[in-house]
């Protein structure tokens, strides 16, 4: 019997029963949506059912003995899959009638296995009769997506001329083919052969592979399968726009080179590395094919983008002297050409320079990266010569990607596990700290135009700003640190809270609107990892107090920090035309004058990130940078102040 015709043992359908379910798929699709559509349509094709068999919940294997075209197949479904008992049918269908795309050779009849579309706990196998010559052809198997026709393909675990082993956490509908070793060759040197269109800087996600409080290590799995799964079911499938700063600042006004405030987005690739490690038990049942031969990874990869058009989940690993693995990271390979990978990472985002070499001797070469990005700033990039091909829903439940993209989307995504974030601000100001009254700033605020004059001298110019981590989430406020920002400029970082309940500080504002955004991160051995980001906005329309007319008149020596005092007499006068004066007598001995100087000089004042004020003076006597206080009554010499002088 030809391999790609199967006989229908239901005999031939009547058109006009075609034409009647047709009509009711039509109907029932208007009705409750594109779900019903696929059962239906999965049970108008010609089937042969093979066999049917409980599995209970203590698994099971299923091994076909017969007659049929898949004598042989063989389903094992590990103890623990499923927690109750399921019900699997075995059925398989003619694809004659299908067109394939070119390099596409069918090895097999389209397999159906049924299981009530239910994903397992812990991946199954399933072992394909083939017969193929593998020293001059490959092979691999595909998922078949019956309605739209799309192809994915299946990582292997092992292939021989008899038999491809697949592992997968579902099974629908599969098919094997196969392809000469000539026919490859042909492809890796045809430009467009294997290349799925993904791009760095288009495709992949701006901000870097930096870890989060629930995933310090880093999320390289979890970025790389949320763009990959974005690409292929949101941008292709549904011709939405380019991930690339799509979600920057949750979709607010754009900040592309200031990725903290993409915290939606940075949550949900930590909620899917959470879920999907790549050092996972799914993992390990691809590394031994892959691990065997280099050969078997290039060649996967080009068929695969090549018969697909989709990029490819990786991971790769690093080894030590004695040859134990001692990491791993997670990659996104999007084209094949030429012995090339080309490798969006995670690590490196945007870059479009990044490949994989497949030498003479079919071998990949080393590929320079780190668990994250944090681990490459501090120690340097490491070498990863181990390199394993992991698919994507084969071990990912797309239900999952759909239903955490929804939660980013909302905007809940992470909420109860990561800790959340809670700022206030002083909205009823008073020099009676009784009196006073904190607000959210869930929404933009106003301070009023007389705040200057209603509050004590220290808040002059300045919000006081308290905030609080949802203690009850996995990290408590001991374990955090605050960073604070005025727009993209830092001002201030490493706060800690001043007790267990909120951290407090005191932030300079400008006239008109201000924007402030406040970062938390959780600390662990000295190491931080984000939590969250939150922008909030005020407008404050009263009159500053302004630096250079405060600092304006005379200031006379007051005392020297160490207790000495080396001169009769020293002064410095600031004058409102942008000069400055400076004169001193030294004392050369008790009671006597010695030598006096004196010089002329201009001045100017530069503003602190955290709000403060330093005077420079080009005079050529003493320092010429002086610290300002903050009511403008004492100037100081230097960094670290030595002489201070009070106004007159």
């Amino acid at each position: 019997m030809n391999k790609r015709t199967i006989l229908n043992n239901r005999g031939a359908i009547q058109n006009s029963l075609i034409t009647f379910l047709g009509v009711l798929i039509t109907c029932l699709t208007l009705l409750v949506g594109t779900s019903a559509y696929v059962l239906f349509f999965e049970d108008e094709i010609d089937k042969i059912i093979i066999t049917e068999e409980f599995i209970p919940p203590s698994g099971g294997t299923i091994s076909i003995d017969n007659d049929s075209i898949i004598n042989g197949l063989i389903l094992d479904i590990p103890s623990g899959s499923y927690s109750e008992g399921l019900d699997v049918r075995i059925n398989v269908s003619d694809i004659s009638n299908i067109d394939f795309v070119e390099g596409f050779n069918p090895e097999t009849p389209l397999i159906i296995i049924d299981n009530l579309h239910q994903f397992s706990n812990i991946p199954m196998t399933l072992s394909i009769p083939i017969t193929i010559d593998t020293n001059t052809q490959y092979a691999m198997a595909f998922f078949y997506d019956i309605e739209t026709e799309k192809l994915e393909a299946i990582p292997t675990i092992s292939l021989d001329s008899n038999q491809i082993t697949i592992s997968s956490s579902h099974f629908s509908s599969i098919i094997v083919s196969s392809i000469t070793i000539e026919e490859l060759e042909e492809m890796d040197i045809d430009t467009l052969s294997a290349d799925s269109g993904f791009r760095p800087g288009v495709d992949d996600w701006s901000f870097a592979n930096y870890g989060s409080a629930i995933v310090p290590k880093g999320h390289c799995a979890g970025q790389s399968i949320t763009a990959a799964y974005y690409y292929i079911s949101r941008k292709k499938a549904l011709k939405e726009e380019s991930l690339w700063n799509r979600f920057d600042n949750n979709g607010d006004t754009p900040t592309p080179d200031f990725w903290y405030d993409d915290s939606n987005a940075y949550r949900y690739a930590s909620m899917v590395q959470l879920k999907y490690s790549i050092d996972s038990k799914q993992h390990d049942d691809f590394s031994d094919f892959s691990l065997k031969d280099d050969f078997n990874v290039y060649n996967a990869l080009l068929y695969a983008i090549h018969i697909t058009g989709d990029p490819q989940y990786m991971a790769i690993y690093s080894r030590d002297f004695s040859g134990e693995y001692v990491t791993g990271h997670a990659i996104i390979i999007y084209k094949v050409n030429k012995s090339k990978l080309y490798v969006s990472d995670p690590n490196y985002p945007g870059q479009t320079n990044r490949y994989i070499n497949f030498n003479t001797f079919d071998i990949l070469e080393d590929y320079s990266s780190g668990a994250n990005a944090n681990d490459i700033e501090s120690k340097g990039a490491i070498a990863y010569d181990s390199f394993v091909w992991i698919g994507l829903s084969a071990l990912i439940d797309y239900k999952y990607l759909e239903d955490t993209y929804q939660q980013l989307i909302d905007g809940t995504i992470g909420d109860y596990i990561f800790p959340t974030l809670e700022i206030k601000y002083m909205s009823v100001y008073d020099k009676d700290p009784a009196k006073v009254k904190f607000s959210y700033v869930n929404y933009p605020f106003v301070i009023p135009a007389n705040y200057n004059d209603i509050v004590s001298e220290d808040l002059i110019n300045k919000i006081f700003v308290v905030g609080t981590v949802d203690t009850t989430s996995f990290v408590t406020n001991t374990d955090v640190v605050y960073s604070i920002f005025i727009g993209t400029d830092l001002i201030y970082t490493d706060l800690t809270p001043v007790s267990q309940e909120h951290f407090q500080i005191f932030i300079p504002m400008e006239r008109g609107m201000n924007k402030i955004g406040v970062l938390v991160e959780s600390v662990d051995n000295s190491e931080k990892h984000y939590v969250d980001f939150r922008w909030f906005e005020f407008t404050f329309d009263g009159s500053l107090i302004i630096p250079e007319e405060q600092i304006l008149g005379r200031y006379e020596f007051s005392h020297c920090s160490d207790g000495q005092v080396f001169t009769a007499e020293h002064y410095i006068e600031i004058y409102e035309n942008g000069s400055v004066f400076e004169a001193f007598i030294l004392l050369e001995e008790e009671g006597v004058w010695g030598d006096s100087y004196a010089a002329w000089g201009t001045w100017s004042i530069v503003k602190q990130n955290d709000g403060s004020y330093t005077l420079i003076s080009d005079s050529e006597l003493s320092y010429t940078i002086y610290i300002i206080s903050e009511d403008f009554s004492t100037i100081s010499f230097g960094d670290d102040p030595i002489w201070y002088f009070n106004k007159e």
